[in-house]
This record gives structure tokens, C-alpha cells and sequence, in this order.
């Protein structure tokens, strides 16, 4: 059965509204079946409704203020196409990082199969490699760096050593 245009339109708008309402955030669930299956979740979450909820709670941990716009929705016959922009300050820990009380900005896509008025699958692109970029300090970078350094072979292998300095002084300057 084909849900009509309208019909997903409503539901992700009210997803929406319930995302970025730092009050009653848990409402944005109802918008998943309790059969969904996500697809490009971290690998340690599961890839279904209740996974979804445990990465978007240490989301909302991390980001109290996070805030998603959507920037264009493509619906066709039972599939919506989202792309997005996120913003948060880093207050929690997120990814291994300590909170840098940095702002971050980045840019996603998702992909949703509905099943009447509910989302039945979800496929997911973030930028987490701007985010992280984002928000480590710069110093974290360096005593990696200097770290990797340390090692034995490192040590002994200049040419490498070399390379090693060339790749983060192209990431990071």
C-alpha cells in the first residue's frame, strides 16, 4: 500500500518538531514502527528502534542543544530523502571525546521506508569525521601525533616518521 506524499510529509515535520523540543524529545520515536531497521548507526548500536533511541539519548547527552534542519525532502510513492543540518554545543562526552564546549555544524542525509504513517527502515549518512574535526582540540591532535611518535618502529624509520608528520600537518594546519 502506497502512503500518500501528505501523509509522510505530516509525520516528518512532527518528528521534526519533537527532535528540537529539548522538553518532550522521546515523542520523535513515534514516528519509527516498532519492527524498524536502521542501516549506518555507530557498529556498536543496534540496528533497530531501540538502538536508534540509545544513540540519539548519548546525542542529546553530549549536545543538550542540538538542533536539525532539514534542508530538503524528496518524497517518492513510500520513501522520504532528507538532507540535513545539524548544531549542538559539545557539553558531553561524545565519541571518546571530553566535552570541548565547541560549537559544531555538519551535514547528513537519511533515507526512510514507511509502512503507512510510520517509518519502517532508515538508512543514514553523517559527517562524523567534520564533527570530530570540530571538536577535538587541537591539542589532542598533537599529543596523538607526538605519541604515535613514540613508537619503537617509528623512532627507528625516518622516512616514515616523515610521513606521519607530512599526513597530520596536511589534516590539521
Amino acid at each position: 500500500m502506497i502512503v500518500s506524499e501528505s501523509t509522510i510529509h505530516d509525520a516528518l515535520n512532527q518528528a521534526l518538531v519533537h527532535l528540537n523540543n529539548k522538553d518532550n524529545r522521546n515523542a520523535y520515536f513515534d514516528l519509527y514502527d516498532g519492527s524498524l531497521i536502521t542501516h549506518g548507526l555507530p557498529p556498536d548500536i543496534e540496528p533497530n528502534k531501540a538502538g536508534l533511541k540509545t544513540f540519539y539519548v548519548g546525542l542529546w547527552q553530549a549536545f543538550p542543544d542540538l538542533n536539525v534542519i532539514y534542508d530538503d525532502v524528496l518524497i517518492n510513492n513510500n520513501k522520504a530523502a532528507i538532507r540535513f543540518t545539524m548544531n549542538g554545543t559539545h557539553k558531553g562526552k561524545f565519541l571518546g571525546i571530553p566535552p570541548s564546549n565547541k560549537l559544531f555544524r555538519v551535514q547528513g542525509m537519511s533515507l526512510l521506508a514507511f509502512r503507512e504513517a510510520k517509518c519502517i527502515e532508515r538508512w543514514e549518512l553523517i559527517d562524523i569525521l567534520a564533527m570530530i574535526e570540530q571538536l577535538s582540540p587541537r591539542q589532542q591532535i598533537s599529543a596523538l601525533m607526538n605519541n604515535i611518535f613514540e613508537f619503537a618502529e617509528v623512532k627507528a624509520n625516518k622516512e616514515l616518521k616523515e610521513k606521519i608528520n607530512r599526513l597530520f600537518h596536511m589534516r590539521h594546519t
